[in-house]
């Protein structure tokens, strides 16, 4: 078993039965970080937003919320408020908003209704005090809301750039090291377009890719590094890719590179990618076999081959999964039916290649069929 803090042993035996699975030995112990596991969020079944760390969820409001298992954007407010973004039941963009001279939050819509399908994918990223949410509109359009902390109601999201988009499709944002959001989708075309800030204020749409590289809307991921950013996405040949971009007015030479095999991704899955202490990257899909997977690279940024870390059918093929880094961890989330997953690695110190040590944690839905596989789990840092 790996070396957790006593706290989190704690927690795992909470929820009752655990399944440790040891990859391999890791070497010289290490201190396991105080920061503690993330925070997931997931609609269930009945359409309200729920909450886990490491232990059966919590019901975040009583108020239906969105579709079940919708795309979701959730952050961790210091006073132990949730800011949580999805496309609602009237296919308009809803929040938590804090209640009026009273603990806790309301459900709030912002802006109008129909501008995507509910429960459609969206993605969001936090920096200086804003949350930054984006998702593809009915017209093909990426759309843009913005908040500042605590998230209230404003003039609703409004259209960014990104023309061509599929209806519902899956985009991905990052944040540029001047805190500037980009945003990265596959387009009608089967292209790679990203979208980013001008210093105008105004936005820009640059096509990276020659048309029919991947499904259109489908999996991307997008990961901010100190020399840019790193895009992830799947071609029609069921291979992983990974590739280069700037964020600025002009498409990077199109040099992509393969990170799997052809045939280990459904094409068009959802992926997840994080950037680790050791400055190594990760990225985390659901392969055909419903087993959950994840590929890191090593020191000299090459890609090692992907490990998989669950048993086969524990979640529907290329269904969403979920990262987030924790001082020395990296957490996997994922929904199977009437279990909420969980997945600890703690990350190798080098020289690569060493192994992972890894915990898997099924927590047990106390209501069944409030959870069911496929649902969307999206991960918050304890503020």
């Amino acid at each position: 078993m790996s070396r957790a803090s006593s706290r989190f042993r704690r927690l795992i035996v909470g929820v009752g039965a655990t399944a440790a699975l040891v990859v391999a030995p890791l070497g010289s112990p290490a201190a396991h970080a105080a920061l503690g596991p993330p925070i997931g969020f997931a609609i269930g079944s009945d359409a309200r937003l729920y909450g886990s760390s490491l232990g059966p969820p919590v019901l975040v409001d009583s108020a239906a919320m969105a579709p079940p298992g919708a795309g979701l954007a959730a952050f961790m407010e210091n006073d132990g408020r949730v800011s949580a973004y999805a496309i609602g039941l009237q296919g308009g963009l809803v929040m938590t908003a804090p209640t009026v001279n009273r603990p806790g939050n309301t459900i709030i819509q912002d802006g109008p209704s129909g501008l995507a399908p509910p429960g459609a994918p969206l993605s969001g990223v936090r920096a200086q005090g804003w949350d930054h949410i984006f998702f593809v509109g009915g017209s093909g359009t990426v759309y843009r809301a913005s908040y500042r902390w605590p998230a209230r109601p404003g003039p609703g999201p409004q259209p960014w750039g990104g023309a061509g988009a599929p209806r519902g499709g899956i985009v991905a944002a990052a944040l540029l090291p001047t805190s500037a959001p980009v945003v990265v989708f596959v387009g009608n075309n089967g292209g790679l377009y990203s979208v980013w800030e001008t210093g105008s204020g105004s936005s820009a749409t640059i096509l990276h890719s020659p048309p029919g590289t991947a499904q259109p809307g489908g999996g991307v991921a997008l990961v901010s590094t100190t020399v840019g950013m790193q895009a992830f996405f799947t071609g029609l040949d069921g291979r992983l890719w990974t590739t280069h971009i700037t964020g600025g007015p002009l498409p990077d030479p199109w040099a992509p590179v393969a990170v799997t095999a052809a045939g280990v991704v459904p094409s068009g899955a959802s992926l997840t990618a994080a950037q680790l202490p050791n400055g190594a990257l990760a990225v985390s899909f659901t392969g055909n076999d419903g087993a959950v997977r994840i590929a890191t690279t090593d020191l000299t940024g090459s890609w090692l081959a992907p490990v998989t870390i669950t048993p086969t059918g524990v979640t529907r093929a290329g269904s969403p999964v979920s990262l987030a880094v924790s001082g020395n961890d990296l957490y996997t989330g994922w929904c199977g039916n009437e279990i909420w997953w969980w997945w600890r690695w703690e990350w190798p110190k080098g020289p690569f290649p060493q192994p992972w040590i890894g915990e898997l944690t099924p927590i047990r839905v106390p209501t069944p069929g409030l959870i069911r596989e496929g649902f969307t789990i999206s991960f918050s840092a304890r503020p």
